[in-house]
């Protein structure tokens, strides 16, 4: 358990770093773009794309991230009516945590097969196939995973698990 818990720990690390510095990316490509495009007049090739491309691999990175944190979006009616009710507390937030782990695992494996499929095609300004924007797919997913498994663990033992952090 304690393994497991410091490899996830070590790639949402890494995860949040990844994304801190694509943000960079995002934000001076962006800021190039807009500064070609209207001040001096002629767009540069690629920047939209780069910042596209980069926002895409931001979002899956913090996806992951979000759902060791328990920060994702949530109608919390029945999690609030629960609160009070332990053992169905924890089965709710376990129920949860596995729909998410599931819907990851959709994720990935079509993330996956969509990677593949595309891994012909260039994208049109920067001329890098497009598998490599999709790959943010499976790897964003599999966090999810990991992050989804270790919470499902956590509240069975009754560690962090099902409490928002």
């Amino acid at each position: 358990m304690k393994n497991l818990k410091k490899a996830v720990n070590l790639m949402n690390k890494a995860f949040v770093y990844v994304s801190v510095a694509l943000l960079a990316v995002v934000i001076i490509s962006t800021s190039i773009q807009v500064f070609t495009r209207y001040i001096m007049n002629a767009s540069l090739s690629g920047t939209d794309e780069v910042a596209r491309f980069v926002f895409v691999w931001m979002s899956m990175l913090g996806a992951s991230v979000c759902v060791s944190t328990h920060g994702h979006a949530a109608v919390s009616v029945l999690n609030d009516f629960l609160k009070g009710r332990s053992k169905l507390y924890k089965y709710h937030c376990v129920l949860i945590e596995a729909l998410m782990v599931i819907g990851a695992a959709v994720i990935v494996i079509y993330g996956t097969k969509l990677a593949i499929y595309t891994s012909a095609q260039k994208s049109a300004g920067l001329g890098i196939p497009i598998s490599f924007t999709y790959a943010c797919l499976p790897v964003g997913g599999v966090g999810m995973i990991l992050n989804g498994i270790l919470n499902i663990i956590e509240a069975f033992l009754g560690e962090e698990g099902g409490e928002e952090k």
